[in-house]
């Protein structure tokens, strides 16, 4: 993808790093993820949420495969998808505008139920 990886960038890489070394304590956890969690996601009924989720991806992670994000919120009914064209899994570089987009989302979502709330009571 050609992705330029900068000193920035590198430093918060170093940071991840440093906590999921060692492996080992975590192993049991990676195995469920491995087999168990991360299979499980393709066979469950999103379109049945009921309740408004935000995806985050970025179309050169190879971790989460773009596609399969994309997919998973068009299969929500209320699923909203925010993509950055790069960064990889960790999205480096798009942090500033994923909190921005996150803190966007959780205010909607927050002042729909604040709102709800008061035309109920």
């Amino acid at each position: 993808y050609g992705f330029e990886l900068i000193r920035d960038h590198e430093a918060a890489i170093d940071r991840v790093i440093g906590t999921i070394l060692p492996v080992k304590p975590r192993s049991a956890g990676i195995l469920f993820d491995l087999y168990v969690s991360n299979p499980a996601i393709d066979t469950l009924p999103l379109e049945e949420v009921g309740v408004r989720g935000l995806i985050v991806n970025a179309v050169d992670d190879p971790l989460a495969l773009y596609e399969d994000s994309k997919a998973m919120a068009e299969q929500m009914d209320k699923g909203r998808l925010l993509t950055v064209e790069d960064g990889g899994h960790m999205m480096l570089g798009h942090g500033e505008i994923i909190r921005n987009a996150i803190g966007a989302f959780l205010e909607e979502v927050v002042g729909t139920a604040v709102q709800r709330h008061k035309e109920y009571s």
